[in-house]
């Protein structure tokens, strides 16, 4: 019992700090169940909780095209409710006409917003760590072009499926032109050796 109380209560605090949740109900259409089966028959109440949107489709026209379209791919049969969102959207933002054009142009535009609203500060809080380790006490004359580099660099070595730099070639070019870095070398240099080594690359 105590177990319980001490959820519930959990459960009303989380309520109280985030009392204006309901306000993002209208997301529900991003899900391709609600969006396949149309649950949300008309995207008129997200143009009314995101006024941006009317700048987004450029016109009143727009939007109504925007709500027509998004009727019509409830019908397309390449969408399904049991595709995940990324996928679904991904698979729309793709279609096009006989004629090659984008085949849902308004409602890709709304989407797109929709999906890069940020809801979490949690992955810019982890590149901020990432930061703070790399550009430490004793690496703190690093330039910005140099502290880019090593962070790409941090984050790429974790993702799976990528080239790992135990597995990378340096080139020749590359090797002479690191060698020519300095620690402390700002953005100027950076940039220039950065052009020495590109006109390299479209050289060979």
């Amino acid at each position: 019992m105590h177990c319980k109380g001490f959820l519930v209560e959990c459960v009303k605090q989380i309520q109280n700090r985030f009392a204006n949740l309901n306000r993002l109900d209208f997301l529900k259409c991003l899900e391709p169940r609600v969006a396949n089966n149309l649950s949300i028959p008309s995207l008129g109440l997200i143009f009314k909780q995101l006024p941006y949107l009317d700048s987004v489709v450029a016109a009143q026209a727009a939007a109504q095209h925007a709500d027509t379209e998004w009727r019509e791919q409830a019908m397309h049969p390449t969408l399904n409710e049991t595709m995940s969102v990324y996928d679904y959207w991904k698979t729309l933002f793709q279609l096009k006409d006989r004629q090659g054009n984008v085949m849902f142009p308004n409602l890709r535009k709304i989407v797109s917003v929709l999906l890069s609203l940020p809801f979490s500060n949690a992955a810019v809080e982890r590149v901020f760590s990432q930061l703070k380790l790399i550009k430490n006490d004793h690496r703190s004359c690093l330039k910005q072009e140099s502290l880019l580099g090593l962070l790409v660099t941090n984050i790429s070595l974790k993702q799976q499926g990528k080239m790992q730099a135990a597995q990378m070639n340096p080139s020749k070019t590359m090797l002479q032109l690191h060698s020519k870095m300095k620690s402390n070398a700002d953005d100027a240099e950076v940039a220039e050796l950065r052009k020495a080594f590109l006109a390299q690359q479209d050289s060979q």
